[in-house]
């Protein structure tokens, strides 16, 4: 009986990706019913050049994909595609064939099944004069995206869990093989055991080559000290005459004959085995190489697509054995090492079926977004557009209070095909409130990058990866998503994100003009999120790092005049391609602090991610003359292994050395990024503290003295009075964190969501005397960044009104909180929204009477 066939391509759980025609031919035998026999009912989104197969296995609805060509590249290419097009995928089988270790912890067969727990990319890093230094790019974490999958590998390792899988994939060989049959064009024996006497393991100081002169067609390769010649490698060892006296002796291939004689079915039973695979673009046909490479990573068998796709979807690799990965290899075995991985495959979709959660109900909808804490609770997408005039008000606003307060939020307008897609690569959402006479407006408005104008167009997610071009559903000029911070300069309301130029917006009606690059004055591909504003003259000092393109080395630093004209250009080259979040500025030098999370070009063409946490590597300071630089001036200091946060300000002292607060942490602050390994920090281990570094910039010692704490709290997002801004100041505001408070934290723990920082209180800090003012808002509240606004008429540092926006976990709304400096502990107003909004990152107070032109950043 037919079953009810789904309704559309949310409907797909389980897709199975192959490599090669046999492997992909070998599936589809498997198939208990086809869903495109009457042609493609379910298309595709545009860009995907993938050509799918649809129907159903068990219970299960499969889409079936063949890539172009065999290697990583192109599966991390086609996984990619495959997502836009199928967002609800949960399981990815990468069924085909393998070459296998045949001698370690077990004796493995051709025909035998390996079953993936772990990919390691083992061609991947350098290659210097004297070796080849492998980059770890994957490790286990296999279970990190999908607990079922893990769950499932490990009921596999089971005595019960090992022989139900064989035993299922024993019969469901035998039903392929009876599939086979009916077909013509595939052939009646195609898929058949080839049996115990073709299955032949050399020595593996034993190579494929001439043996004698007699044998030897080209007569120049016959010793054992000459190179395999061409005519050896196109030729079966018969034909070359191996000798039959170098193979290896093993107990179950003496069993299989046995059970040959015997007429036995069992004797093309696969043994199946779970363990790493090692994944890469290059052909293993060499023991010595393979058995190197197999006792540093510890790997039983070597493929060529896991790599591609695992950052994709969750997977598991059913790779059949067709060799031993030498010289001797032929392709004999691929048909019948096809079937077994097809047969296991179908077995593994069984018991998935079983020990999966239930399928969900057939929906149309594609906006379900993930159940991930980023996108839960209080950080569920908001997807706002509009405003709301004459905001709640509790307390008073003073009347001489005039201006906007801009900020900004990842907020993605559709779900992301990357499932676990961290917050900061949501489309950026800008919030405007404009304060007059006592009386508050809100609105607020999507930034209309191209991103967001094609995803609006193709009513869905096309962008990849944070960062990384190579997993984007389409390409795109720009994939900036402008959703870090807001700046107003020369008229211009300017939303950033540091991997590409501002979108200039209008100031009062959040309206985009477009793409700004200062009238093509621009030389970066990129520009800061964190530009400076000199108070005293205006003028903008900026930067760009990855300057020239992903994974470049090269930072590009400008000054720009309060009328947008460029000042000053000098490139730069880091000694490493790291994250340069925030930056200093003081009145004769610029300081570039550099994250040690790395980038690397070929982890972004494996479809890995753009940074990965590197714990070897120093924090560097680079100190830069502010004034007439030239690239050669640059100086680039070190600190140990450390993440530096945003900068709080920077000055010279009376001996000329300069002072550097910034935030800082002795973890990795962005967990979701972790090392090779997959190391990260517990997101409750984190804390960065506000910290002081004087240095000498003239000196030739590079390491830096070990810094000062200025605050011992946990703390970041730290404001200054802007009018002090690179000078000697006394008054710090940041975010902080101390439980002592008494934040109900079981009450607030199910509203939280997860992927941003905690902060459940204001902390006014006075440099001169070392004493700290806490603002605590409430029980069931958290902050996010404030701004500090000047108080009408005053001159006096410090001295003015804080604005920081309020997430309400009890009623799930947000709050605006109004502080006054001069009476720090209790708010001075409380601006109620009607409405959630994410937490955000970063933004700023204009006034009024600089809309006309002054930077405010």
């Amino acid at each position: 009986m037919a079953s009810t066939q789904p309704s559309g391509r949310d409907d797909f759980e389980v897709a199975v990706i192959c490599a090669l025609a046999t492997e992909y031919n070998a599936v589809s035998l498997l198939f208990d019913e086809f869903w495109d026999h009457e042609g493609d009912k379910y298309g595709r989104t545009s860009g995907d050049p993938n050509y799918y197969t649809t129907g159903r296995i068990g219970k299960y609805n499969v889409v079936l994909a063949l890539l172009p060509r065999m290697g990583t590249i192109d599966a991390a290419s086609a996984a990619a595609s495959m997502r836009s097009s199928y967002h609800a995928l949960k399981l990815a089988l990468i069924v085909g064939v393998c070459g296998a270790v045949p001698q370690g912890e077990h004796e493995v067969l051709l025909g035998d099944v390996i079953i993936s727990k772990s990919v390691v990319q083992y061609d991947f890093g350098r290659q210097y004069s004297d070796q080849f230094v492998r980059k770890d790019t994957i490790g286990d974490n296999l279970g990190r995206p999908n607990k079922d999958i893990r769950s499932l590998l490990t009921w596999f390792e089971t005595d019960r869990g090992i022989e139900t899988l064989e035993r299922r994939t024993a019969d469901f060989l035998e039903q392929l093989q009876a599939n086979a049959t009916k077909i013509k064009r595939t052939g009646k024996h195609k898929y058949r055991y080839p049996g115990a006497a073709q299955d032949q393991l050399f020595r593996a100081d034993y190579r494929h080559k001439h043996h004698g002169e007699v044998a030897c067609i080209c007569r120049d390769c016959f010793d054992d000290s000459d190179p395999v010649c061409d005519v050896a490698l196109d030729s079966l060892c018969d034909d070359i005459g191996c000798d039959l006296n170098q193979l290896v002796v093993r107990d179950r291939l003496y069993e299989k004959r046995q059970l040959e004689r015997d007429d036995s079915a069992a004797a093309q039973a696969p043994a199946l085995y779970l363990g790493a695979v090692a994944s890469g673009n290059m052909v293993i046909k060499s023991a010595a190489h393979r058995d190197k490479i197999a006792a540093k990573e510890r790997v039983i068998a070597f493929e060529m697509e896991g790599a591609g796709i695992w950052d994709e979807v969750p997977c598991i690799l059913v790779k059949g054995v067709c060799d031993y990965a030498d010289s001797h290899k032929h392709k004999g075995w691929q048909d019948f090492a096809a079937a077994t991985a097809a047969a296991a495959a179908k077995a593994i979709l069984e018991r998935y079926i079983q020990t999966d959660k239930p399928s969900r109900a057939p929906s149309n909808n594609p906006l379900h977004f993930p159940d991930y804490p980023q996108f839960s609770g209080f950080m569920k997408p908001c997807r706002v557009e509009g405003e709301v005039p004459n905001l709640e008000v509790y307390g008073e606003i003073p009347p001489e209070i005039d201006g906007t307060f801009y900020r900004v939020m990842p907020d993605p307008q559709f779900v992301p095909f990357i499932e676990n897609d961290p917050w900061f690569n949501g489309d950026g959402n800008i919030s405007a409130f404009t304060i007059k006479d006592g009386r508050v407006s809100f609105r607020q408005r999507y930034v209309r990058t191209e991103k967001f104008t094609r995803e609006r167009e193709a009513q869905r997610a096309l962008l990849g990866k944070y960062r990384n071009k190579y997993t984007d559903a389409v390409e795109f000029q720009i994939r900036t998503t402008a959703n870090t911070n807001v700046v107003h300069f020369n008229g211009k309301l300017l939303a950033l994100k540091e991997d590409a130029p501002p979108y200039a917006l209008d100031p009062e009606t959040l309206e985009t003009h477009g793409l700004y690059t200062f009238d093509g004055q621009l030389p970066s591909l990129t520009f800061t999120a964190h530009p400076k504003a000199d108070p005293k003259t205006g003028e903008l000092t900026c930067f760009g790092y990855e300057a020239k393109g992903d994974g470049t080395p090269d930072v590009c630093y400008y000054r720009i005049a309060p009328d947008g004209k460029f000042q000053e250009v000098v490139w730069l080259t880091a000694p490493v391609v790291a994250m340069i979040h925030d930056f200093a500025v003081t009145e004769n030098w610029v300081l570039f602090p550099l994250i040690p999370l790395l980038c690397d070009v070929e982890r972004l063409k494996q479809g890995g991610e753009h940074w990965q946490w590197s714990p070897e590597t120093p924090f560097y300071l680079g100190v830069l003359p502010r004034w007439g630089a030239k690239p050669t001036d640059v100086k680039w200091f070190r600190y140990r292994n450390s993440f530096p946060g945003h900068t709080s300000n920077a000055y010279e002292d009376e001996s000329g050395n300069i002072v550097l607060d910034l935030a800082l942490s002795d973890k990795n602050v962005f967990f979701w990024w972790p090392d090779a390994q997959g190391n990260a920090p517990e997101p409750s281990t984190i804390h960065s503290q506000l910290t002081r570094f004087t240095l000498d910039p003239t000196s030739t010692d590079l390491d830096l003295a070990e810094p000062e704490v200025l605050q011992p709290a946990s703390s970041e997002f730290y404001r200054v009075d802007d009018r002090f801004a690179s000078q000697p100041y006394r008054h710090c505001f940041f975010d902080m964190l101390d439980p002592a408070l008494g934040t109900d934290f079981p009450a607030i723990a199910p509203n939280l969501g997860g992927g941003y920082p905690l902060y459940n209180a204001l902390g006014h800090l006075d440099l001169a005397t070392r004493k700290t003012e806490v603002y605590f808002p409430g029980r069931t509240h958290m902050v996010q960044e404030p701004v500090f606004i000047p108080r009408h008429g005053s001159t006096e540092e410090g001295d003015g009104y804080l604005l920081v926006l309020v997430n309400n976990y009890a009623a799930m709304s947000s709050e605006l909180h109004l502080v006054d400096t001069r009476d720090f502990t209790k708010p001075k107003a409380v601006i109620m929204l009607p409405v959630r909004l994410r937490h955000g990152l970063h933004g700023n107070w204009v006034d009024s009477k600089v809309k006309s032109g002054a930077a405010t950043a």
